[in-house]
């Protein structure tokens, strides 16, 4: 039988770490010693990744030993460690051949899917390495609504791509599952207790129920995002390269859109502070960073906000006569406040409220506030039948994202409506 106390102690000696780096990182911030507070994010990340796996092995083996006390739930269930699901090595490197390269742009161009293939119309001996990649991944090859998976490249092209745009899923937690639909186990944060007075010889007593960590179960289920475009069957009959570039273009702003949507409707929900006066936006960031967030979500904390917000931002002194925007020292183009971060979207993309209106302006550790379960890879199909296909000469090719936006810890998290 597995000695969960010492589980739990090892646990709560990583968290109570954290908590101490996040206040030295603090103190740095508020003393003005920026640099050296950003130099102690290293310490920072490696000591939150020690109290996560400390935290996911003791809930791992609470569950495992059947305990019905856990505070996790399902205590019989099997437990699922944070981290996500890794495509199996086999289908990575089919994706990455060759052969597997020229199959695709193949059933590109002759518009060949997983249907077609199953009902015998396209060869499956000709298809049949597209075929087995998405069945080892467990897909469904005989469904109608799903291409083939990409060939490494490819994506990869269009990762690429994406990081030319404001893309929040680069400051959120992004789990890559093979599963359409599961759970996770994630720890909420929660002040530890001080440790107790004690004789010789005192037989210590178990801590206290409410100082056992908490956790949320977070289900999340794959949702299939898709668009399709036009393209001339000359563009379809280019060489791999030219047409992956093509393509990769307009799916990779798709992408990110898609993610931005998912992330700020999580982000929109939250309740937000009413700042009327917007001469004290200063002073409520500073209230959100000190007081409102846990200190470990406060020093790792990114601002967001939009257009009309960085105006704003950018129209305020820190109380000494500086810009409140300050340029990052070692990225000029990065602006921050307090220290922090600031990514900002266009108006149009992340409206602002309105009568009156009022710019939202986000604060927090978003890899805590918020999980995107992505299914590898993307896909992609084509056809030339049906809409304006055949009187235009051209293909309609689509593109299929899979995935999942899930709040994990809605502490992580603030949000201000400034009146513009």
């Amino acid at each position: 039988m597995a000695d969960l106390k010492k589980l739990y102690d090892f646990a709560s000696a990583a968290e109570t770490k954290v908590q101490q780096v996040a206040a030295q990182i603090n103190d740095l911030f508020e003393a003005g010693k920026i640099e050296d507070a950003m130099n102690m994010k290293e310490s920072l990340d490696k000591a939150k990744a020690d109290a996560k796996a400390a935290n996911e092995l003791y809930i791992s083996m609470k569950m495992a030993t059947g305990n019905e006390g856990s505070s996790a739930g399902d205590p019989g269930a099997k437990f699922v460690p944070t981290g996500g699901d890794k495509e199996p090595q086999e289908v990575t490197d089919m994706r990455a051949s060759s052969a597997y390269r020229d199959a695709f742009f193949g059933a590109l161009r002759n518009h060949v899917t997983p249907k077609s293939v199953k009902d015998g119309i396209h060869s499956a001996e000709k298809y049949g390495v597209l075929m087995n990649a998405i069945s080892t991944t467990g897909g469904d090859p005989v469904g109608e609504d799903g291409g083939f998976l990409n060939p490494v490249d490819f994506d990869n092209i269009i990762i690429e791509l994406m990081r030319k745009f404001v893309d929040m899923a680069a400051y959120v937690n992004v789990e890559n599952v093979t599963a359409y639909s599961g759970w996770r186990v994630i720890e909420q944060a929660a002040a530890a207790l001080p440790l107790s007075a004690m004789s010789e010889l005192a037989v210590l007593e178990d801590s206290d129920e409410g100082e056992s960590p908490k956790f949320n179960k977070i289900d999340y289920t794959i949702v299939d995002y898709g668009d399709f475009l036009r393209v001339s069957n000359s563009q379809m009959a280019d060489t791999p390269v030219n047409l992956m570039a093509y393509l990769a273009r307009w799916f990779s702003k798709k992408v990110v859109l898609t993610h931005n949507s998912l992330i700020l409707a999580k982000i929109n929900a939250l309740t937000p502070t009413a700042v009327t006066d917007n001469t004290q936006t200063l002073a409520a960031i500073k209230t959100v960073l000190n007081k409102t967030l846990d200190p470990a979500f406060a020093a790792s904390a990114n601002i967001f906000t939009n257009q009309s917000g960085l105006e704003l931002l950018d129209s305020l002194d820190d109380g000494t006569g500086r810009p409140l925007l300050q340029p990052d020292p070692v990225n000029a183009t990065q602006l921050r406040v307090k220290g922090r971060e600031v990514i900002y979207l266009s108006d149009a993309h992340w409206a602002n409220l309105a009568a009156p209106a009022r710019a939202r302006i986000a604060i927090g550790d978003g890899t805590e506030f918020i999980t995107l379960f992505k299914r590898q890879a993307f896909e992609f199909a084509s056809t030339n039948v049906g809409g304006s296909s055949w009187r235009s000469n051209s293909s309609e090719v689509r593109g299929i994202a899979r995935m999942d936006v899930e709040t994990a810890d809605s502490g992580a998290m603030a949000l201000l409506a400034v009146t513009l």
